[in-house]
């Protein structure tokens, strides 16, 4: 059957927003259920049927593409704890999908747990583009200390992810850089990459295996991340116990919650493992998840300002500095009105101020779509959205 799409017009870059109740991540979600049942969600399972009376389907362009994504498409579950966002990468399977639905469900009905601190440090992100787009990239991230660049892109070479990362030197030359080649190199790749990149805070997921990743830490002297070895393993604690990275890069929706993830980030730090929370290119929903784990359990600057590369309306820019995000402000009504926000004119108009605690204000008109982050690099997330 077709899908029946509902056409949203919104203020701001996006042109349209699709919201349907017959579209492909409606269908996952059944098919994900039926594959693995419910003794895989670590709460008690709601009904099929509750799950997708509260589901409402999204699709984000990029402003650039990432990950080889050019449209996200997410479904967002408005649950009785929350909002939850089920948006598995296409290439996944039903069984790996299934851990992005647990994490849906815990957020949408169980909600995330007290956080204890305020303040969430961030990374710049810098994707596989050309040097000379290096500076336009960065600067949708003032104060951010560190920067994470992709390398080793599929019809690439060495000497782009080189000049990529001169170019991040030259605008950010106090910048702490850390890489990430999502598998892409072999070993020897790896070695030669971390010869000639210059210093690191650490090379993520150089090579695929962890024999791979032990031999890269143990010959190129270079700090190890692993991604991919912890997130899509069957056993995400074997990376630990085998010494292959010296920093486990954690992200909430492939391991299945955020209380999965602090169970997890305990068994690292045990084992002398770094953390770094990240996302896996979330929407503000996805996001909200994020924070709260980063708040919890992460050290090192969160990768968890991926949302600049989503086309959406940004908050007037206010000149700021810092460095971080606010989970503890973070509350279920900004993501009420953030879909309201993308429903036609008359509906969720109101005057809700933003984030007083923080000494930030603004307020919420009719149709205005604040979902997406100002040009700053705290995100003051009391009610959801970006504050500078």
């Amino acid at each position: 059957m077709a899908a029946a799409f509902a056409y949203v017009t919104v203020v701001g870059d996006v042109s349209e927003v699709f919201e349907t109740r017959n579209g492909a991540p409606l269908r996952r979600v059944k098919r994900v259920v039926c594959a693995v049942g419910h003794d895989h969600y670590p709460i008690n399972m709601p009904s099929l049927d509750d799950v997708l009376d509260r589901a409402h389907v999204v699709s984000l362009p990029m402003r650039v593409r990432f990950r080889g994504v050019d449209t996200r498409e997410a479904l967002l579950i408005d649950g009785p704890a929350g909002w939850g966002e089920f948006a598995p990468f296409l290439e996944y399977g039903d069984d790996e999908a299934s851990s992005w639905l647990a994490s849906a469900l815990e957020s949408a009905y169980e909600g995330v747990p007290p956080l204890p601190r305020e303040v969430v440090e961030v990374n710049a992100t810098v994707p596989a583009v050309s040097a000379a787009d290096v500076s336009g990239i960065l600067d949708r991230f003032p104060g951010c200390r560190v920067v994470k660049v992709k390398v080793a892109e599929p019809g690439q070479s060495l000497c782009d992810d080189v000049a990529r990362i001169d170019a991040v030197r030259a605008a950010r030359p106090d910048a702490l850089i850390r890489v990430d080649a999502n598998r892409g190199w072999n070993v020897e790749q790896a070695i030669e990459a971390s010869r000639v990149l210059g210093p690191l805070d650490y090379m993520e997921q150089p090579c695929a295996t962890l024999a791979e990743l032990a031999e890269v830490r143990r010959r190129a002297g270079v700090c190890v991340a692993a991604d991919e070895s912890i997130r899509r393993a069957d056993d995400p604690y074997r990376v630990a116990r085998e010494g292959a990275a010296d920093v486990a890069v954690i992200k909430v929706a492939p391991l299945g919650g955020v209380r999965r993830v602090c169970e997890l980030a305990e068994f690292m730090h045990a084992r002398g493992l770094g953390l770094t929370v990240a996302s896996a290119l979330d929407t503000a929903v996805g996001m909200n998840a994020g924070l709260a784990a980063a708040a919890l359990v992460g050290e090192r600057a969160a990768g968890l300002a991926t949302q600049e590369f989503f086309s959406l309306k940004t908050l007037p820019s206010r000149a700021s500095s810092r460095t971080g995000a606010c989970p503890q402000c973070w509350s279920r009504l900004s993501l009420i009105v953030w879909l309201r926000s993308l429903r036609p004119a008359g509906v969720g108009t109101g005057g809700w101020s933003v984030c007083e605690g923080c000494g930030n204000g603004a307020s919420w008109r009719a149709q205005r779509c604040y979902a997406k982050p100002a040009p700053c690099s705290w995100i003051c997330t009391r009610f959801g959205v970006w504050v500078c």
